[in-house]
């Protein structure tokens, strides 16, 4: 769990985020800033509408994504990053 959730998956944010290389270099998912923040407003909006069956509410994944924990980013990964990704990211 601990190598898929705090590898893979932030990995995974960094290439989204533009950060994963060193060099600068930005492919065509690199999300804007606009986009983060408004994930992140989404998220944050809904945190009451989420059961708590799945453990801690999210957070603005933007902002805080350095302190999230295993159990964070397999939230992230296993129940919100498909729907709040799918308008964002290019259909390729």
């Amino acid at each position: 769990m601990h190598s898929l959730f705090e590898n893979v998956a932030p990995a995974m944010f960094r290439h989204w985020n533009g950060t994963f290389f060193k060099d600068g270099h930005v492919d065509d998912y690199v999300l804007p800033v606009r986009s983060w923040a408004a994930i992140g407003q989404l998220l944050e909006k809904n945190r009451e509408n989420i059961p708590a069956d799945f453990g801690r509410p999210p957070i603005d994944i933007h902002k805080y994504s350095a302190g999230l924990k295993a159990e964070d980013w397999s939230n992230w990964v296993i129940f919100y990053s498909l729907p709040v990704l799918h308008n964002h990211l290019p259909p390729r």
